[in-house]
Formats: C-alpha cells, sequence, structure tokens
C-alpha cells in the first residue's frame, strides 16, 4: 500500500502515523483531521464488509486485537508504546526528506517495521500499531474491552516522538 499509493497523499494509513505528522509540522491541522477521519471511517466500512462476508463459523472476534497469555495492562501498554514507537520512527526517518543518507526503499523498510511489530507483539496485544485497526473490529463487535489500551497509547507514542523529532531536528 505504501509504494501504491504514497504519492497520492503520502501513504497515511494509520491515524497515529497522521498524528506524528501532524505533531511534527509535516502537514496542517485540517489535512490531519480529514486523514483521520478516512482512515476510521474507511477501517469500519472494511470492518463491516468483512464481518457481513465471512461465514459466521468463521467470524470470530473480527480480529478484534486483545489482551492475551496472562499479559497485564501495565504490559499492554508498555509493549504497544514500544512497537508503535518503533514503527514511527522508522516511517519518518524512512520518509524524510531532509536526510542525504536516506538511500533504499521506504516501503520495504516500513513493511519489514511492521512485521518486526507483529512478530513480537501479537502473542500479547494482538499488535496494533494502528488505533483504526483496533477500532474498527470494537466498533462492528460493540466489544471496546482494554482498546483505550491502544487508543491513548497510540496517539501519546506518536506526539512523543513527533516532539522529540521536532526538537532533534532544529538543533
Amino acid at each position: 500500500m505504501v509504494q501504491s499509493v504514497g504519492h497520492i497523499s503520502g501513504a497515511h494509513l494509520n491515524p497515529a502515523v497522521t498524528l506524528a505528522f501532524l505533531v511534527g509540522s509535516h502537514i496542517s491541522f485540517l489535512r490531519a483531521v480529514f486523514y483521520v477521519t478516512a482512515q476510521l471511517l474507511g477501517a469500519v466500512a472494511g470492518a463491516f464488509v468483512l464481518h457481513e462476508l465471512v461465514p459466521l463459523s468463521a467470524r470470530g472476534n473480527l480480529a478484534r486485537n486483545t489482551l492475551s497469555n496472562g499479559t497485564t495492562v501495565g504490559k499492554a501498554t508498555t509493549m504497544e508504546t514500544l512497537l508503535t514507537l518503533q514503527l514511527v520512527l522508522c516511517i519518518l526517518a524512512s520518509t524524510d526528506e531532509r536526510r542525504s543518507d536516506n538511500s533504499g526503499f521506504p516501503a520495504l523498510s516500513i513493511g519489514l517495521s511492521v512485521t518486526l511489530g507483529h512478530l513480537l507483539g501479537i502473542h500479547y496485544t494482538g499488535c496494533s500499531m494502528n488505533p483504526a485497526r483496533s477500532f474498527a473490529p470494537a466498533v462492528i463487535t460493540g466489544n471496546f474491552d482494554d482498546q483505550w489500551v491502544r487508543l491513548k497509547v497510540n496517539t501519546d507514542s506518536q506526539m512523543c516522538y513527533a516532539h522529540m523529532s521536532r526538537r532533534i531536528s532544529s538543533e
């Protein structure tokens, strides 16, 4: 997706990344509002289509992220914070136009970052890293258990990283 639509919208598929770009002054407030709204509505629409197309016997919880393997809320918060920070660090670093040493393929590094996050976190928190991805199945199933962990952690970690990034680049 990043490779195919990156030139159109910057491939803003994740509200946490959009928020980091907003705090880092890479996009305007109005554009960020429209992107996040589209991301959330698109995720809910996609979850609804899956809910309607997938047979009840195979649907399960519609891939809703849940805490598992005895993961406490504290551990989940730490895990989601680290996973989301590494993803946004990768995205902002690999797409920074100010870097002169930025060689390679941003889409590949971002994809590998998502893969790393899932390999490390899937067994504990479902590895959200994307608030829209967590929000949509919760809306469709009506089950919001532990969703605040993903929404708050993703939002806070992105704002923190973007603020650090802005301070470092201004020095």
